[in-house]
């Protein structure tokens, strides 16, 4: 399923950055997509992967994040199942 991801970081309160993850599909007319979060940028890898993202990409990505860019992907092709449980 084609999906829209939208990736951002921000501190916490110690200023440690927090990263969250939203997927949206693409053909979704509702507002409120599902967001999860990650206290780290490992967490957040292993959950890109799991999603079906490229390695590659994640680790290009990651510095970005960390100057807290926002990343958006378009039209990301993602399993179906990952929103059976994503972001619940």
């Amino acid at each position: 399923m084609q999906c829209i991801a939208h990736m951002w970081s921000s501190p916490d309160c110690e200023g440690e950055n927090q990263f969250a993850l939203c997927l949206s599909p693409t053909d979704s007319t509702e507002g409120g997509a599902p967001t999860e979060s990650f206290a780290n940028e490992e967490a957040l890898s292993l959950r890109l992967t799991d999603v079906g993202f490229d390695t590659s990409s994640v680790s290009l990505n990651l510095c970005r994040l960390r100057r807290r860019e926002t990343l958006a992907w378009s039209n990301t092709e993602v399993p179906s199942e990952v929103f059976e449980h994503f972001g619940k």
